[in-house]
């Protein structure tokens, strides 16, 4: 009767196993450089697929430097969903509208920021859970594939400061 009840434990067990998924998960372009006040999309891509997958839902967190970017907007490709922005951290809840299992590469969402201060931030896919709720199985990306911005100074404000610097050795010059 033991050995009868352990069996039936592990069978239920193995029943609700979440299966092996193999897909990676990226953001493209993986590097964009920007000016201050200008945008910057990117495409959250599902690829590299060894087999067809089905989902029915995904949560995606994005780490961010926010003293850099601002997020913009997230427009669902493939369903609806819903963009929750958190110091620093974007995440992304999808609930995916595709009928048959998905084989080939996959956009997911595009996201836009503005770069709103100059330096480099990286884009980091810090979390991704894919769901298949019809069968309770929940998997995620084997890999991901980061992204980077970097925000320079307006053209125009290297302008001012090359002719400053001009103005400034004219000055000198002249001085006696």
């Amino acid at each position: 009767m033991k050995r009868l009840i352990a069996l039936l434990l592990l069978v239920a067990a193995l029943a609700f196993v979440p299966r092996a998924e193999a897909f990676s998960l990226s953001l493209e372009p993986p590097s964009r450089t920007i000016t201050v006040g200008d945008t910057a999309t990117f495409t959250l891509r599902l690829s590299d697929l060894t087999s067809p997958i089905f989902f029915t839902d995904y949560a995606v967190s994005i780490l961010f430097d926010s003293s850099i970017l601002s997020f913009d907007s997230a427009y669902f490709i493939t369903g609806t969903g819903t963009a929750t922005l958190l110091p620093d951290n974007l995440i992304l809840e999808g609930v995916s509208l595709l009928t048959d299992p998905v084989s080939a590469p996959l956009d997911l969402a595009s996201l836009t920021f503005t770069g709103i201060n100059t330096g480099t931030s990286d884009l980091i896919i810090a979390a991704n859970t894919f769901a298949d709720l019809n069968t309770l199985n929940f998997f995620e990306a084997d890999s991901v594939s980061n992204a980077q911005v970097s925000v320079v100074p307006e053209p125009g404000t290297l302008i001012l400061l090359g002719a400053g610097l001009a103005g400034l050795a004219v000055w000198r010059r002249r001085r006696p």
